[in-house]
């Protein structure tokens, strides 16, 4: 399961910053992404089931960032709670993956350990959102301020923009 991933942070849009990470397996792809837009972010985990045939696509995803947790279909719409549909050894596979990519891509303005980025930002005359791209990662970004791996679907990435509900919004905390 090689991982793939997409990440961007549009300088024409302060405060967004979009990233999926994830794995196909077979037909369907899993994994794990984050949206912050206006001071609000949303992170699941994911899973898109028949991604790569013409039989029906679902999108699923975590109700909130626990990939054991309840799960919920995006896309068809529906409203109902459903069980992981990822398998056990992938869901052990996804939270690894996740952590070491939030650990080498993301920090967050509330985690008492980001001073540091913090006052990188500052040096590059960045402001500081509720999520952010690491400061060391800044130069992979390229003019458009994305980056994605050697393989990534763009496909993936139009399909959760399009469907992909905020779900369970965290606000700002005042």
């Amino acid at each position: 399961m090689q991982p793939k991933f997409f990440v961007s942070c549009p300088p024409d849009k302060p405060g967004h910053v979009f990233a999926v990470l994830y794995v196909e397996s077979s037909d369907d792809i899993h994994g794990w992404h984050i949206e912050a837009k206006n001071r609000y972010f949303s992170a699941a985990f994911l899973s898109i089931e028949n991604f790569y045939t013409k039989r029906g696509t679902h999108l699923y995803r975590s109700v909130q960032d626990d990939v054991y947790g309840p799960w919920t279909i995006d896309y068809p719409p529906a409203g109902d709670r459903i069980r992981c549909p990822v398998p056990d050894t992938v869901c052990h596979e996804l939270e690894r993956l996740q952590s070491n990519f939030v650990n080498d891509w993301l920090f967050f303005k509330e985690d008492p350990h980001s001073a540091a980025e913090q006052q990188a930002y500052s040096a590059l005359g960045l402001p500081v959102e509720d999520v952010n791209i690491k400061s060391r990662r800044m130069h992979r970004l390229d003019r458009n301020r994305t980056c994605m791996s050697a393989g990534a679907d763009l496909n993936v990435v139009d399909m959760l923009r399009k469907y992909w509900r905020l779900g369970d919004k965290i606000p700002p905390r005042c």
